[in-house]
């Protein structure tokens, strides 16, 4: 088991929470510390004038170096070098762990202990951040979980809260939610939020703003993967469907389609979402550009399904059946060498 090196916390013991103890049963996105990570976290800790503010100075140095490899397999670029935590007079003065963004931010990463439901913000950090991502250490401090995180909201002086705060770890959002602070080109829709109401895009408007009701008569073309939206009548469910719209512009049109999505949940035991996709021409056009084709990409970039408009179209479909709760997938829209990407997850 790695331990703090007795060489600087003499006398003092981390104490790490039993499973039986847990309050919570909280899973996460594991990430493992490196050798460099330890090597830096201990070289800092070492640096600090109590035992108390060592231990806090190690867990906020591997917290900042877990999320760093987080964001490098996301391959977005980050700078330690830059942040408060690399700078010997402040990391001794204050509690901070911000890792650097460069160009788009700062972001928080705080440890939480093993056991531990929420997750403390230090008055120092309270603003300043993007977002505040909550970092939970593995008993043998060989790894960490990446719980999820909240958002950093824009505060006034006079707004500064005048004590730590303290986030319930089941209130935290979901890492893909991350990507919408980190990087909105990349942004992910999670469709299971659009079934709780929950509309976090404004890009993604109610089908009828877009399109008029009408078109859905019109022919059309569909491919569908894994089985199909029916419900066999011995099963007891409980069906809830919602369905939002984007209008997707091409360079070499001088109109839009729209991309109409579907999310179609069918309560049973295992928790299944399914999703109708189609494409639809804007109001200037009874019917789809030639050359167009969607395609349903799994997290691998591997097809899943795609389809093109018949001739004369007025829409194409493809539909997804039996997506589980953490399944990702992207659909490019393409007209000829010009495409658009779409990232989902369930």
């Amino acid at each position: 088991m790695r331990m703090f090196p007795e060489c600087y916390l003499p006398n003092c013991t981390l104490i790490f929470w039993n499973s039986t103890m847990n309050t919570m049963e909280l899973t996460g996105l594991p990430i493992p510390l490196s050798q460099d990570a330890f090597e830096s976290a201990a070289q800092f800790a070492a640096e600090q004038a109590s035992p108390g503010k060592g231990k806090r100075v190690y867990l906020n140095t591997l917290a900042v170096c877990a999320v760093r490899t987080y964001l490098n397999w996301l391959e977005l670029n980050t700078n330690l070098a830059e942040g408060d935590c690399w700078q010997p007079g402040l990391r001794a003065v204050l509690d901070v762990a911000d890792l650097v963004l460069p160009g788009v931010g700062r972001l928080e990463c705080r440890p939480v202990l093993p056991g531990a439901t929420t997750m403390t913000i230090p008055l120092e950090v309270a603003q300043d951040r993007l977002g505040y991502v909550a970092v939970q250490f593995h008993e043998q401090l060989d790894a960490v979980d990446l719980l999820g995180f909240v958002r950093g909201v824009p505060l006034a002086e006079d707004d500064a809260p005048a004590e730590p705060m303290s986030v319930p770890l089941n209130d935290l959002l979901p890492l893909d939610s991350l990507l919408d602070v980190l990087h909105p080109g990349l942004a992910i829709v999670n469709l299971r939020e659009w079934l709780m109401g929950q509309f976090r895009h404004p890009e993604w408007r109610s089908p009828e703003a877009l399109i008029t009701s009408h078109r859905t008569m019109r022919s059309g073309s569909r491919n569908t993967t894994g089985g199909s939206f029916s419900v066999p009548p011995d099963i007891d469910a409980q069906i809830n469907s919602v369905s939002r719209a984007k209008a997707i512009e091409f360079q070499s049109l001088d109109k839009q389609v729209v991309l109409v999505v579907q999310v179609i949940s069918i309560t049973t035991e295992d928790n299944t979402l399914n999703v109708r996709l189609r494409l639809y021409p804007d109001s200037s056009s009874d019917q789809l550009p030639r050359n167009l084709q969607i395609t349903v990409l799994d997290e691998r970039g591997e097809i899943i399904v795609d389809s093109r408009p018949k001739s004369g179209s007025g829409w194409t479909e493809v539909e997804l059946c039996d997506c589980l709760p953490g399944d990702r997938f992207s659909v490019r829209i393409a007209l000829g060498d010009d495409s658009r990407t779409e990232e989902f997850c369930i």
